[in-house]
């Protein structure tokens, strides 16, 4: 019974792993590995130049700065604290790396999903995005 059990968990890290090597080198093909997420402001398709949305714990995560700018505030890095801040003329929020409590319009809001430093790009939940700036 006892090897039986051993023989089954190795053969799930078989698995995981020959899977993980499978995604790497391209051998299932890129439709199967991610959907493609769009973002539309304003009727007009979000360009992200370098990095993509994704989903994380069922919500879709966007680099804070491409979809703050299409709604017309200003983004900006604070290296030393890992965090970010989205400023415009009537809103502003502030989003720390790995933490679910941001400050929105002097407000402590708790987000089910923190903010995650990835590939050089900050992000955020779209929605939380969108309603910290007023969006619809």
């Amino acid at each position: 019974m006892e090897n039986k059990q051993k023989g089954r968990t190795e053969m799930k890290r078989f698995l995981a792993v020959a899977l993980t090597m499978a995604i790497t080198l391209g051998l299932i093909p890129a439709a199967a590995r991610d959907k493609e997420i769009t973002v539309t402001v304003n009727g007009s398709k979000v360009r992200f130049p370098d990095e993509q949305p994704f989903e994380q714990s069922g919500r879709v995560m966007v680099p804070v700065r491409f979809v703050s700018e299409e709604l017309g505030a200003e983004v900006n890095w604070h290296e030393q604290t890992q965090t970010v801040s989205v400023i415009d003329s009537s809103h502003a929020a502030a989003l720390t790396i790995g933490a679910k409590e941001v400050t929105a319009d002097n407000a402590a809001v708790t987000m089910d999903v923190s903010p995650v430093y990835r590939n050089d790009r900050t992000y955020v939940p779209l929605r939380f995005v969108s309603e910290a700036l007023g969006a619809e």
